[in-house]
């Protein structure tokens, strides 16, 4: 395992001054409208996700549920 990957991780968890979840938090909840406004910002939440480059872990080992639940 990356030496660095336990501290990065670890600042994941914290909620940045002024709003009320974290990062990981944010990217995790679907949006609750379905207006143009909420799309948009939900396509831009899904380029988001897409820049961590998670295509390239193998997830080979994980149940199809487990992968199946976030996507919904």
């Amino acid at each position: 395992m990356d030496p660095q990957l336990a501290p990065a991780l670890k600042t994941l968890l914290v909620v940045p001054a002024g709003k009320r979840v974290s990062e990981p938090e944010r990217l995790w909840t679907p949006p609750v409208k379905s207006t143009g406004t909420a799309m948009v910002r939900a396509m831009e939440r899904v380029e988001e996700i897409s820049a961590f480059g998670l295509g390239r872990v193998n997830l080979s080992s994980v149940s199809v549920n487990r992968l199946n639940t976030p996507a919904r």
